[in-house]
C-alpha cells in the first residue's frame, strides 16, 4: 500500500475518474467523496443516496464490480477500450491506496454504486456511481 494523505489521494482518485463512466442501461460518471472515518457505512450510504434503509443493500468485491463493466465492453470499439485501461489504472490506484476497499450496490433496477476505502490518515473515500439494469 502507498502511503498518501486523504487530500493527495483524492485530488489524483478525481483526475483518475474524471472521463470514466460506469457502464450499465445509462452510462453514469463517478464522484468522488470523503467522510471521516467514524462514519458508519452503509447507514452513511443511504443517507449520501438520499435512500431510505429498507432498500436493499448488496456488498460485491471490487474485481467482481469491474469484471463485469468489462465484460460489457465491446473489444473491438476503440473508445471503450480505452475506457477498460482507465478502468483497470482505477481499480489499481483504489487497491494500492486504500485499506479495506469494499463495494456496496444501493437498490434494485437503478442501484447507486460505492466504493469506499480508508486512507493511511483515517480518512474514508467513496467512489460513487449509479447503475441501471432492468434485465
Amino acid at each position: 500500500m502507498i502511503t498518501a494523505f486523504a487530500p493527495e489521494i483524492l485530488r489524483e482518485l478525481e483526475e483518475k475518474a474524471q472521463g470514466v463512466f460506469f457502464l450499465s442501461e445509462t452510462d453514469s460518471p463517478f464522484k468522488v467523496y470523503s467522510c471521516n472515518g467514524n462514519e458508519l457505512l452503509p447507514q452513511y450510504l443511504y443517507t449520501l443516496s438520499n435512500r431510505t434503509s429498507s432498500d436493499p443493500c448488496e456488498e460485491v468485491s471490487l474485481s467482481y464490480l469491474f469484471k463485469n463493466v468489462n465484460t460489457l465492453q465491446e473489444k473491438n470499439n476503440p473508445k471503450e477500450s480505452e475506457n477498460t485501461v482507465k478502468y483497470e489504472e482505477l481499480m489499481n490506484f483504489l487497491v494500492d491506496v486504500l485499506k479495506e476497499v469494499k463495494v456496496y450496490k444501493l437498490g434494485d433496477t437503478h442501484e447507486d454504486i460505492f466504493i469506499t476505502g480508508s486512507t493511511s490518515d483515517g480518512q474514508c473515500i467513496i467512489l460513487a456511481t449509479k447503475a441501471v439494469e432492468t434485465a
